[in-house]
């Protein structure tokens, strides 16, 4: 639900990189001793349960034989002086929902390569590319991204990593919440008060926490808040969100 109601907002640049408030990117990991067929109809359940919740919502397949099969950038025809549509070409607000279960160890042709790239780019750095003849260009956007994979963590960078059992029920309950979705991805985040700063830098220094933990726990923090329609962070949204985030890391998984 969490990740349903985020909306990447670029916050310039920290440390060397590029700071997105808002953007929760969800990595489900289905167990690896799951069959083909179920993978695939888990994907095809999730697909239908999330479509209804959104304003524009692309399913990609990521493997070898797809990904070469059809380029997923935008790119300029220098003989029709006119971009060349392709399905990353989104709105702002759109959804992706990637299967990578499918995904093995191969080599991939150049536009597969091109297509990885350019998924990575808009899921990651929230940003199309637009492929010219000697260059690129990058425009800004926003979307959220759903990935599942099989056994291990995805290829692509994720903000939250969840393990799912082989006891998946996917229920329709979001559709409940079909009007309701569109109203808090569009409300403001919750914001952190300086009381509220001030003692999550004392949590932070006495915790010991990675840079990347506080990142994470500030960016979970603003949607929980979001979430219980609350305008600022106070103590018991705090603690749930650093309750869900422990509950959410706890179990490691391997990276592919």
């Amino acid at each position: 639900f969490l990740t349903l109601i985020s909306k990447s907002e670029n916050h310039g640049e920290a440390l060397g990189e590029t700071i997105f408030l808002g953007k929760l990117t969800l990595n489900i990991v289905l167990p690896a001793e799951m069959s083909e067929k179920d993978c695939h109809n888990y994907f095809k359940a999730l697909d239908t349960l999330l479509n209804p919740t959104q304003s524009a919502l692309l399913s990609i397949d990521i493997n070898s034989v797809e990904l070469s099969k059809t380029r997923l950038y935008p790119r300029y025809n220098p003989e029709t002086s006119s971009i060349e549509s392709a399905p990353l070409q989104l709105t702002a607000n759109s959804m992706i929902l990637i299967n990578e279960t499918k995904l093995s160890d191969c080599q991939l042709q150049d536009m597969g390569v091109k297509n990885l790239n350019a998924i990575k780019q808009i899921v990651e750095e929230q940003s199309i590319v637009f492929e010219y003849p000697f260059s690129e260009i990058k425009c800004p956007t926003s979307v959220t991204t759903i990935i599942l994979s099989k056994g291990s963590k995805s290829i692509i960078k994720s903000d939250l990593t969840i393990k799912v059992s082989d006891k998946i029920p996917l229920t329709s309950s979001l559709q409940e919440f079909r009007d309701f979705i569109p109203y808090l991805k569009n409300r403001p985040d919750a914001v952190i008060t300086e009381e509220m700063s001030v003692k999550i830098s004392k949590k932070f220094t006495k915790d010991d926490l990675k840079i990347d933990d506080l990142k994470k726990l500030l960016n979970l923090s603003r949607l929980v808040g979001k979430s219980h329609n609350s305008k600022e962070i106070d103590d018991v949204i705090w603690t749930e969100t650093s309750k869900l985030y422990n509950d959410l890391t706890t179990e490691s998984l391997p990276a592919r």
